[in-house]
């Protein structure tokens, strides 16, 4: 959960890229104080994460599955990308 750049099942027909920051991280870091989240540092900053799925709001509740706003995860924005041919 939320360790990998991806959250890409091999399903849904439409592409879409989110960014998400884990709040929690970024809080802690830019306290100076040990990031004890289990995450890797570098969630304090975006990560742009693909995901295949049939519509925006699947993209947006698979999102919210695989990156928790109770583990301290904020999707800020989520597009939908073109496939190309």
């Amino acid at each position: 959960m939320g360790q990998d750049n991806t959250a890409n099942r091999s399903y849904g027909s439409r592409r879409f890229e989110a960014r998400i920051v884990n709040q929690r991280v970024r809080e802690l870091l830019d306290a100076g104080d040990e990031n004890t989240t289990g995450y890797d540092d570098a969630w304090a900053s975006h990560r742009y994460v693909e995901i295949f799925a049939d519509s925006m709001t699947e993209a947006q509740e698979r999102l919210d599955d695989d990156y928790p706003v109770e583990a301290g995860f904020r999707i800020t924005a989520i597009i939908e990308l073109r496939i190309r041919d």
